[in-house]
């Protein structure tokens, strides 16, 4: 899994603040040909396909392992009593986990909810990508284009 770096003739070739050109969002390759990165995660497999895992600012670090909070939440589509879920970064004891917020689609027993989420996860994700706080809410906040404010729900580290 690596950063989408793209370039070409209508591309940006930095930006522009205050204090001058930044480089900042550059990659500069050893032939010094210039690439924006788009802080978008994916893959390639075999025959040249990318296939997108998420945003490089919703990585979740983990005992030195990332952890992306989409292949998360995509595997709990397949759990026909979760309407929406959200993984972000918890904090227990001054170490990140995975948390997970999660809005139901039907009434059920929560305990029980909450055991399947986490046979599905551990089945077919790393430990590390186990949630280890499953909350229940009414909704997931929002911003104001209406995507999932995740930022609202994650915890930063100590300092």
């Amino acid at each position: 899994i690596g950063e989408i770096v793209m370039r070409g003739n209508t591309m940006m070739e930095g930006y522009l603040t205050e204090d001058g050109p930044v480089d900042s969002g550059i990659y500069v390759a050893e032939d010094g040909t210039r690439w924006v990165k788009t802080g978008d995660l994916a893959y390639r497999d075999e025959d040249n396909y990318y296939y997108f895992v998420g945003r490089k600012k919703r990585v979740i670090i983990i005992s030195g392992f990332n952890v992306y909070p989409g292949d998360i939440e995509r595997l709990m589509t397949e759990l026909p009593f979760i309407k929406e879920c959200c993984a972000v970064q918890g904090v227990v004891d001054g170490k990140p986990i995975v948390r997970l917020y999660t809005v139901l689609g039907e009434s059920g027993n929560e305990e029980e909810y909450k055991q399947q989420i986490i046979n599905l996860c551990s089945q077919r994700l790393s430990k590390y990508s186990v949630p280890r706080d499953i909350r229940f809410i009414d909704a997931l906040p929002r911003t104001r284009v209406q995507k999932v404010d995740f930022m609202s729900l994650t915890e930063e580290l100590p300092k």
